[in-house]
């Protein structure tokens, strides 16, 4: 299975902007890797801002940052200051430590079975699709 010890929280609201925020979080396997831990964040009331994802790079080497948008149709890995995580001691990874790198590849091929095999983000994108 792709994603697999999948977890949802229930929605919350956002201190800054007091949107509803969804998040779910789970272990991607890909062909290449088995149990990469990820987050995904959206707004489950609007396409407007996208949805972020954290991806883990591996033992001791953070994360990395990752926003998709919906009017783009595309993924773009963030630098730290790029999106606001609400945790200034999260290790992310700068664009530079990943674009052109090996991580940058393992990234994407996370990426891809997460945005095809979370349940819950699939079931989401899905309905907007439908609705728009």
């Amino acid at each position: 299975m792709p994603v697999r010890e999948h977890r949802v929280a229930p929605e919350t609201k956002c201190d800054c902007c007091g949107e509803f925020t969804r998040k779910c979080t789970g272990v991607a396997d890909t062909a290449v890797e088995q149990g990469i831990p990820y987050l995904a964040r959206w707004n489950p009331n609007s396409l407007e801002g996208g949805i972020a994802f954290l991806v883990a790079l591996g033992e001791g080497l953070g994360f990395t940052s990752v926003l998709y948008r919906f009017e783009s149709n595309s993924f773009m890995i963030c630098d730290p200051e790029d999106y606001d995580w609400h945790n200034p001691t999260l290790p992310i990874a700068s664009r530079g430590q990943v674009i052109g790198t090996p991580l940058a590849a393992r990234t994407f091929r996370v990426l891809d079975e997460i945005w095809q095999h979370d349940p819950v983000l699939k079931s989401w994108v899905t309905g907007l699709a439908k609705d728009h």
